[in-house]
C-alpha cells in the first residue's frame, strides 16, 4: 500500500481533530433519579426518570443526543443492559429523561448510565454507573405487624401560655414513656445482602448490633397525615449482619403521632413501630425477620420525649448492650401488637429525611448566677444542643432550657413559646464528664440555659455545640452585595429556611405550633428553590396538601394535620402554586400529571362556592400581620389587614385559574385550557367590578369602602387584573400610599412578596430599592439592625429600643418575609429561570442595579448546572459576568438605554437584549 503524503495526513487529522476533542470530554455528571435523589434506596421511584449535567467545557457545549441504559448488574453496563436500552436518542433533554423500560417491583435494584454527544456530534464517555432500588411498594409487602410497648405512664405539667386563656395558668398531662423494643436473632449462612424496611407512627431511631443504621438521619419516618398513608425507610444493612447472633434494637417516640401537638387532646395515646429485616444468604434462600408478638419492650434512659417540650434523661436507667446479642432481657415484657391497617398507604419515602446538617460552636458562654450559664450560639438555629466533656455529678439533674432572645438583665425570655415548655434534663449515674445529645424532641433557639453542672466547674465553649437539623437538602444558591447589611438579610432568609424545612414547611420551629401553614409555604416556595434543592421536599408535602382536600375540593390551610379552616384566600391556593413554582425551577411536568385532577377539583369549588358574581367569599387572613394595619387599630384587633379577605381571594382565584390554564396547555388539555382562559376572563371583570373604582383607585367593595392599602393595589398590579390604562393609574395611587406611609413598607404575608418585583415594574426602580435598603421601621434592614439572624414573624418582633414584642404570637424564626430573596435573586443579581422554558433551559439575566450597591452577585446549580450573574459598577461603567450552564442557553437583558457601548466579550452588539449559548462571557456597557 503507498503511502499518504505528509500534507494529506495534516489535514486529515486537522479534520478529525475537533470530533476527537469534543468527545473525549464530554463525559456526563450529577446523575440522579426522580426528585434529584443521587443512588437512592428504597425511595419512592414512581414515574421514574433520569437526569444528569455536562461540564462546561467550552462555550457553546451542549448536547444532541442521549443514550441510558439499565442493567440487572453492574457488571452488564454499559454493553449488555437487560433491562432497557433507550438506543441512541436525537434530543437535548438532559433533565427528567423518562424511563420506559419494564415496570419497577419492590426491591428491584437496577444499574444505569448514560452518554451523550455533543454540539457537533461527538460521542462522549459514558457516565459513572449508578443505581437505584425500589423500596416495598405495597402494604401486602409487609409480613409483620405493628408494635410498641405497654408500658408505664409519667405526668407532666406546662404553663399554659396562650392568649385564650388567662397568663401563667398551669395545665398537665398524661404521657407514655418512650419505647425500647428489641429482637434477637441468628445468622448461620454468610450474608450477601440484606435490607431493613422500616416506618412507625411516631419516629424512631433502629440500630443492629449496637449500630446505628444511619446516625445522621433523625426525626423519621417524617410528617405526614398519619390516618391516610407514612412514609416508609430502607436501609442496606448487609454490613451490621454478622455470622452468629445478631439484634435490633429500636427506640420510638411520639413524634408528632402521639406528641402534644398543637396542645390537642391526644387521640393517639402511644407511638408505633413496624419494621422487617431481610435476609439474603449465599446459598440464594432468604429469612424475613418482622416486627411482631416474639419481640421484647421495655422502658429505658430516655424517660420522656417531645416535640414541643423537651426530653428527660435518666442515666441510671441505662442498659448498656440492649441492642446487642446476649443481653439478659428477661424483664422484658411482650409488646403490644396490633394488624397492619390496609386503609393507611405505606409510602416508600419522598423526600430527603430530617439530618444532622451542621455543628456550630457558641459564641460566647457567659455564666448569670451561681451555677447558671447561658451559651450564645450567635445564630437562631433548629435542632439540638451536644453536650461534650461537660463535668457533671451524681445527684444533681443538668437542666437546658432555651430562648430565642435574653430578656434586658440577661435570663432568657421564654413567653413567645407559649405552651411548649423545651426543656431537657439529664440526670448523671456518677461523677465525671458527658457527652449527650436528645433525640426525641428538637428546639428552636439562639440562647441555651445550662443549669445543674458539677460544682465549682465553668463550662466554656467548646462544652457545647449546637446541632442543625434539617431535610438533608444541598445548598443551590447564594446572594451577595457590597451592601453587608443585605448579605446579612440574605444569611437569615436560609437560616429560616434551614431552620422550617423540618419535614414539612412549617411556620416556626419554636412554639407550641410548628405547622404546615399553606399561606407560609407559597410566598417563600419560589425563594426556596433558589436556595436549596426542594423539589422533593415540595413534592411530598403537596402530597399532605392532597390528601387534605375534602369532597368539595377546598384544599387545607395547614397540611398535614389540618385545622377546620380551609379555603382561605393565599393560603390554600398552594395547593396550585407550589406545583407551579416547581415545575418553573425543575422543569418537571409529571408534578402537574400527579395532581391534576385535584387541582382542577379546587377551581371548579372556587368557581361554584364563591357568590353569584365571582367574588370570593368566606374565611381568610387578608394581608396577615400588615404592621400599621388601621383596620387593627379601630377593632383594637391585633391582627388586622386593611386588605379585604374578598379581594385578596378573587385575585388568588385569578391567578391559580390562569396558572391551570397554562398547566392544561402544558398537558396537552386544550379543551380544559378554553375552560380555565374564560372563566380566568370572567373573574378579571368581577375583581373589576367589586374592587376597582374610579381613577384606578382599589377601594371599595360593592357600596362599602374599606381603607387602602398598599397590598390592595399590589395584588391587582401582580397578577395582572388591570388593564393597561388602569394599571397605569393605580401604578401612581401605590406610590401615593407608599408616601402617605413614610415611604415605609406597610405590607404583611401577601403583599410583602411582591412589593419590589411590581415596584420595579411600573419603573419606580428607586423606589424599590430605597424600601430595601430602608433601616427604620417596618423594613427588612430594621431586623438586621436590631440583631435578626433569621427572619421573623412580626417586623418588630423585638427592637432594642422598645425590647420584645409583647404578642405571644411572636416567632423569631418565621420565614415568610424571606420572600424578598426571589428579587435578590432576580432582579438585584440578574438570575432568573424562563418562564417560556421552565427548569433554566433557558436562563435569564437580567439585574435591575439601583440604589447605593455598587456590585452584586448570585449564583444557582440549575438542572443544567452553575449558573452566576456577577455585575459591578463604578460611575457610569458596568462590568458584568455571566455564566450559562452546558446544555442550556441565557437571554441577557441589558440594563442600559445606552445601546452603542454594550459590549459582549469586547465584541459590540448595540441591542437591548441578547440570547447566547452555554458558557462564560463578560459584558461591558455605560449606564
Amino acid at each position: 500500500m503507498s503511502k499518504l503524503p505528509m500534507k494529506t495526513i495534516a489535514t486529515i487529522l486537522f479534520a478529525l481533530f475537533p470530533l476527537a476533542l469534543h468527545g473525549a470530554g464530554l463525559k456526563p455528571t450529577s446523575t440522579t433519579v426522580g426528585e434529584s435523589f443521587r443512588n437512592p434506596v428504597g425511595y419512592s421511584l414512581q414515574d421514574l426518570s433520569f437526569s444528569w449535567q455536562l461540564p462546561l467545557v467550552r462555550n457553546g457545549t451542549a448536547q444532541t443526543a442521549y443514550r441510558v441504559v439499565v442493567a440487572s448488574s453492574a457488571d452488564k453496563l454499559p454493553d449488555k443492559a437487560d433491562v432497557w436500552d433507550s438506543g441512541k436518542i436525537d434530543s437535548p433533554q438532559s433533565v427528567k429523561v423518562d424511563y420506559k423500560g419494564p415496570a419497577l417491583r419492590s426491591r428491584d435494584r437496577r444499574y444505569w448510565m448514560v452518554k451523550v454527544w455533543d454540539e457537533v456530534g461527538a460521542e462522549g464517555a459514558w457516565s459513572e454507573v449508578n443505581h437505584f432500588e425500589a423500596g416495598l411498594m405495597d402494604n401486602s409487602e409487609w409480613k409483620g405487624q405493628w408494635i410498641s410497648g405497654d408500658l408505664p405512664t409519667g405526668r407532666k405539667e406546662y404553663l399554659f401560655n396562650r392568649s385564650s386563656v388567662p397568663k401563667g395558668k398551669k395545665a398537665s398531662y398524661d404521657f407514655m414513656k418512650p419505647a425500647y423494643l428489641r429482637k434477637e436473632f441468628g445468622a448461620s449462612k454468610e450474608v450477601t445482602s440484606a435490607r431493613f424496611y422500616a416506618t412507625a407512627k411516631g419516629i424512631y431511631k433502629a440500630s443492629i448490633n449496637g449500630r446505628q443504621l444511619d446516625s445522621r438521619t433523625q426525626w423519621v419516618p417524617g410528617w405526614t397525615q398519619h390516618d391516610i398513608r407514612l412514609q416508609t425507610d430502607t436501609y442496606d444493612v448487609t454490613s451490621l449482619i454478622q455470622q452468629g447472633g445478631n439484634a435490633i434494637g429500636v427506640l420510638v417516640g411520639d413524634g408528632w403521632f402521639a406528641g402534644q401537638l398543637h396542645r390537642k387532646r391526644r387521640d393517639n395515646k402511644k407511638p408505633w413501630f413496624l419494621g422487617q429485616l431481610e435476609i439474603t444468604y449465599s446459598d440464594g434462600t432468604k429469612e424475613v425477620i418482622s416486627t411482631d408478638g416474639t419481640w421484647q419492650a421495655s422502658t429505658g434512659p430516655i424517660v420522656f420525649g417531645d416535640i414541643f417540650d423537651g426530653e428527660d434523661y435518666d442515666a441510671n436507667a441505662e442498659m448498656p448492650g440492649w441492642d446487642k446479642p446476649g443481653f439478659n432481657a428477661r424483664e422484658w415484657t411482650k409488646p403490644e401488637v396490633q394488624d397492619i391497617d390496609k386503609a393507611v398507604a405505606l409510602d416508600p419515602r419522598r423526600n430527603q429525611p430530617v439530618s444532622e446538617m451542621q455543628e456550630l460552636t457558641p459564641a460566647s458562654v457567659k455564666e448569670i448566677a451561681d451555677g447558671v450559664f447561658i451559651f450564645d450560639m450567635g445564630q437562631n438555629m433548629v435542632g439540638w444542643p451536644r453536650l461534650v466533656d461537660m463535668p457533671v455529678e451524681k445527684g444533681s439533674v443538668v437542666k437546658l432550657r432555651f430562648a430565642e432572645v435574653l430578656r434586658p438583665d440577661g435570663t432568657l425570655y421564654v413567653d413567645n413559646y407559649r405552651a411548649a415548655i423545651s426543656e431537657d434534663t439529664y440526670t448523671p449515674k456518677e461523677d465525671g464528664r458527658i457527652t449527650w445529645a436528645p433525640t426525641l424532641t428538637f428546639h428552636g433557639f439562639q440562647y441555651v440555659e445550662v443549669s445543674g453542672l458539677k460544682k465549682g466547674e465553668k463550662p466554656g465553649v467548646g462544652n457545647l455545640k449546637g446541632v442543625v437539623l434539617h431535610n438533608a437538602m444541598p445548598m443551590t444558591g447564594g446572594f451577595e452585595c457590597s451592601n453587608e447589611k443585605i448579605n446579612r438579610l440574605q444569611s437569615n432568609i436560609q437560616w429560616g429556611q434551614r431552620g422550617n424545612f423540618f419535614s414539612v414547611p412549617t411556620d416556626c420551629p419554636q412554639r407550641d405550633e410548628r405547622l404546615g401553614w399553606t399561606g407560609d409555604a407559597q410566598v417563600f416556595a419560589p425563594t426556596s428553590t433558589f436556595n436549596m434543592d426542594v423539589e422533593g421536599f415540595f413534592t411530598k408535602w403537596l402530597v399532605d396538601v392532597n390528601d387534605l382536600q375534602d369532597e368539595r375540593g377546598a384544599y387545607p390551610n395547614v397540611a398535614p394535620f389540618g385545622v377546620k379552616n380551609r379555603g382561605s384566600g393565599g393560603w390554600s391556593d398552594a395547593g396550585i402554586i407550589v406545583p407551579y413554582e416547581m415545575y418553573m425551577a425543575y422543569g418537571n411536568t409529571k408534578i402537574f400529571e400527579d395532581h391534576y385532577d385535584q387541582m382542577k377539583k379546587w377551581i371548579h369549588f372556587l368557581r361554584d362556592h364563591s357568590s353569584k358574581n365571582l367574588i370570593r367569599m368566606g374565611f381568610g387572613f387578608g394581608d396577615w400581620l400588615q404592621p400599621n394595619s388601621v383596620s387593627a387599630q379601630r377593632s383594637g384587633k391585633e391582627r388586622g389587614s386593611d386588605t379585604p379577605n374578598a379581594l385578596v381571594g378573587t385575585a388568588y382565584h385569578y391567578r391559580t385559574t390562569l396558572m391551570m390554564e397554562h398547566m392544561a396547555r402544558v398537558l396537552g388539555k386544550e379543551d380544559d385550557a378554553k375552560e380555565f382562559a374564560a372563566l380566568a376572563q370572567e373573574i378579571k371583570v368581577a375583581f373589576n367590578r367589586a374592587f376597582v373604582g374610579e381613577a384606578g383607585r382599589v377601594d371599595r367593595n360593592g357600596k362599602k369602602t374599606f381603607t387602602e392599602s398598599q397590598t390592595a393595589y399590589l395584588v391587582p398590579l401582580s397578577f395582572g387584573l388591570l388593564d393597561e390604562e388602569t394599571a397605569k393609574l393605580a401604578a401612581g395611587h401605590l406610590v401615593r400610599k407608599i408616601k402617605e406611609d413614610g415611604s415605609h413598607l406597610n405590607t404583611g404575608f401577601i403583599g410583602t412578596p411582591i412589593l419590589t418585583s411590581v415596584l420595579a415594574r411600573i419603573g419606580e426602580v428607586d423606589l424599590a430599592y430605597e424600601l430595601l435598603e430602608k433601616e427604620t421601621y417596618p423594613s427588612w434592614l430594621f431586623t438586621v439592625n436590631q440583631g435578626a439572624t433569621t427572619m421573623w414573624e412580626r417586623w418588630d418582633a423585638y427592637s432594642k429600643e422598645k425590647g420584645i414584642h409583647p404578642a405571644r404570637g411572636n416567632s423569631l424564626n418565621h420565614y415568610a418575609y424571606g420572600a424578598i430573596g426571589k428579587w435578590l435573586y432576580a432582579s438585584v443579581a440578574g438570575l432568573n429561570y424562563d418562564e417560556r422554558q421552565p427548569g433554566y433551559k433557558n436562563v435569564i439575566f437580567a439585574p435591575i442595579p439601583g440604589g447605593t450597591l455598587t456590585h452584586a452577585s448570585a449564583w444557582h446549580q440549575t438542572p443544567y448546572g452553575r449558573a452566576s450573574s456577577a455585575w459591578k459598577k463604578s460611575g457610569d461603567s458596568f462590568e458584568w459576568k455571566v455564566e450559562i450552564p452546558a446544555n442550556s442557553t441565557g437571554t441577557l437583558v441589558f440594563p442600559t438605554r445606552k445601546l452603542d457601548s454594550v459590549k459582549v466579550d469586547g465584541d459590540p452588539v448595540g441591542a437591548a437584549s441578547m440570547n447566547l449559548k452555554s458558557g462564560n462571557y463578560t459584558v461591558t456597557l455605560k449606564l
